[in-house]
């Protein structure tokens, strides 16, 4: 969609803001469902731009066989309008981001108060609320009210991993919007392109540990490939460690460690999630390893490993994944995730 440059991929979903939006028939509240790091925060500023921006217009029309492509309205991204919601001081967009904290019933009464107010330019009032999943039920209640009697010339646009995680009666309520995850391969180009000194291979690696997320990926691009290195060595997983090396009160200290980044333990769960995928996949085909750079490694190590351990120590970061998600106590999730795991020290790696 012309104006969304920035975004890699989510073409479908891309290309149905952009009809809505032509036909002025974009809803008056939206759900952008899909994993952390797919960009939908910035799909959903973009959007308030789209409606605000002061140079927004029509754009010519195409056709393809008998499919009509509606035109689109666009962002300029340099006029006021855009250059204040980009900085994130525009008067009529309006960003709760709690950072993954819950969101509480006083930050939505701030936000029906401050919707209730007039206009302040000439497009529409925004309201993005990140991470939907986080309203406690008070707030989501409070919510509701809104969704159901909005006021006028306002878009609300929430954002959560899954439909799911919201109350059933506020998705009813919203125009729903998926975004999956970027082919690898094509977000590894895009890595190639973004990063300086990035290979190909180097890319790919880090592409698919961030599970085809832009975001994530970029994070990940950042010193990743030694952060899995630096994981796998802590963990024991790359089979360097003895199982009398991990004692409880090392795994205790490695899910503490990991714990007390919390910004980081996304990242870190990606790449124990790949590694112990590439530990199944090694010894049935070695060509669809994801970390290829240490191809050997990990054929070694599969061939004394049992599977079904394997697919436990999986089970064990996928728990744990979940229980964050819910917001669990994050320090006893990692705990469990990393007892478990070290069965695989015990009963795998040491297989003679």
């Amino acid at each position: 969609m012309a104006g969304f440059e920035p975004i890699i991929g989510h073409s479908v979903a891309l290309r149905l803001l952009g009809t809505l939006l032509a036909r002025g028939s974009l809803a008056h509240a939206l759900l952008f469902s899909g994993k952390a790091g797919l960009g939908k925060l910035t799909i959903s500023r973009l959007l308030a731009m789209a409606l605000n921006c002061d140079k927004r217009d029509l754009i010519g029309e195409n056709k393809k066989g008998n499919e009509k492509f509606f035109p689109q309205r666009v962002p300029c991204k340099n006029c006021r309008n855009c250059r204040s919601i980009i900085a994130g001081n525009h008067p009529d967009v309006i960003v709760i981001d709690n950072k993954n904290k819950p969101i509480k019933i006083e930050r939505v009464r701030s936000l029906i108060a401050a919707l209730s107010m007039k206009v302040y330019g000439t497009g529409s009032k925004v309201a993005i609320v990140k991470a939907a999943h986080m309203l406690t039920l008070q707030a989501a209640n409070a919510l509701l009210k809104v969704l159901e009697e909005p006021p006028g010339n306002t878009i609300i646009i929430l954002t959560a991993p899954h439909a799911n995680d919201l109350l059933p009666t506020i998705v009813s309520r919203c125009q729903q919007i998926r975004f999956g995850s970027v082919n690898i391969e094509t977000l590894a180009n895009w890595l190639v392109g973004k990063v300086s000194g990035l290979d190909m291979e180097q890319a790919r690696v880090l592409a698919a540990m961030a599970d085809g997320r832009p975001a994530k990926a970029l994070e990940l691009a950042n010193g990743g490939i030694a952060q899995r290195d630096r994981l796998l060595s802590m963990s024991g997983l790359d089979g360097k460690l003895t199982a009398n090396k991990m004692d409880l009160i090392s795994v205790l200290a490695w899910a503490a460690h990991m714990s007390a980044s919390p910004e980081t333990i996304d990242n870190r769960l990606s790449i124990l999630e790949t590694w112990l995928r590439d530990l199944v996949v090694a010894s049935i085909n070695p060509d669809l390893l994801i970390n290829k750079d240490r191809s050997e490694d990990l054929i070694a190590m599969a061939s004394k490993t049992d599977p079904e351990q394997l697919l436990d120590c999986f089970d064990a970061v996928c728990s744990a994944r979940r229980q964050l998600e819910a917001n669990a106590n994050r320090r006893l999730a990692l705990e469990v995730m990393a007892m478990r795991l070290t069965k695989l020290l015990q009963h795998g790696f040491n297989q003679p």
